[in-house]
C-alpha cells in the first residue's frame, strides 16, 4: 500500500497546498480584522487538495484490477490527512485571531475535506478518472470569490468572523457546516460499503441452435440421419 501511496499522490501539489496554508494563516493571525478573507480561501485549497489527491490518471488500467475502490481511497489518505494536519495545527496556533472561534474554523476545514471526499468518490465509483480537477477548478474560484464577497454575510455565514452583528453567526455557520459533513460522511459509507462497484449481472443462457430447423430434442427419422452421416 505505502509504495501505491508513494506514487499516486500527487505531493508537489499536496506539499505546495499545505505550505501556503501555513503562509494564509499566519497572514490571518498577524492582521485578522483585514485579512480574514484569506481564511476562506485556505479552506478552498484544503477541499482542492483533497479532490486531487482521488485523481487516477491510469483508471483503465487501474479500475478493472482486483482491488476496489476502497483500498484505494485508504491508501490515497495520506495525501489527505497531511494537509488536514497542517490546517489543525496552524488554527490552533494561531487561535487568539480565531475571534474565540477556532474550534468552529477547525471544523471548516475538516467539513471540507468529508465534503471533497465524498465527491471524488462517488465520481472514481462512476469511472470518472479526474474528478479532482474538475472540482478544484470550480471550488478554488467559488470559494475565493464567496471569501472575499462576502455576499449576504448576515443571512449566510459561510466564513464568518467577528461577532455575529459584524461577521455572521457563528452559530448558524457551525450547524451548517456540521450538517455537510454528516451528509458527506453518509456519502462515503453508501459508496464505500459497496466498494464502489456494480453488480455483476450474469448473461442470459443461450439456448441451443436447432440442426435443420428442428427443434431441441427432436430425433430425425433414420433415412435422413443416413443422408446427413458421412
Amino acid at each position: 500500500m505505502w509504495t501505491y501511496s508513494l506514487r499516486a499522490v500527487p505531493w508537489p501539489l499536496v506539499l505546495s497546498c499545505s505550505a501556503l496554508q501555513v503562509i494564509l494563516v499566519m497572514l490571518v493571525e498577524y492582521d485578522p480584522w483585514r485579512l480574514w478573507p484569506l481564511q476562506g480561501i485556505a479552506v478552498g485549497l484544503l477541499a482542492a487538495v483533497a479532490g486531487w489527491c482521488l485523481d487516477e490518471p491510469a483508471a483503465g488500467v487501474v479500475d478493472p484490477s482486483p482491488r476496489g475502490i476502497r483500498w484505494r481511497t485508504s491508501a490515497r489518505l495520506i495525501g489527505v490527512v497531511l494537509p488536514l494536519v497542517v490546517w489543525l495545527a496552524m488554527v490552533r496556533w494561531a487561535r487568539e485571531a480565531m475571534f474565540g472561534h477556532w474550534w468552529a474554523v477547525s471544523l471548516q476545514g475538516v467539513t471540507a475535506v468529508m465534503v471533497s471526499l465524498a465527491w471524488g468518490v462517488w465520481r472514481r465509483s462512476c469511472a470518472v478518472a479526474s474528478p479532482g480537477q474538475r472540482w478544484g477548478a470550480v471550488v478554488v474560484p467559488m470559494v475565493t470569490a464567496w471569501a472575499l464577497i462576502r455576499p449576504a454575510s448576515l443571512r449566510l455565514p459561510v466564513f464568518p468572523y467577528a461577532t455575529d452583528q459584524v461577521g455572521g453567526s457563528w452559530t448558524s455557520s457551525t450547524v451548517g457546516w456540521s450538517v455537510a459533513g454528516v451528509a458527506a460522511m453518509a456519502v462515503l459509507v453508501v459508496v464505500l460499503s459497496g466498494d464502489g462497484r456494480m453488480p455483476r449481472v450474469r448473461p442470459p443462457r443461450r439456448r441451443p441452435v436447432p440442426r435443420h430447423g428442428m427443434s431441441p430434442g427432436t430425433v430425425a427419422p433414420a433415412a435422413h440421419r443416413a443422408m446427413m452421416d458421412p
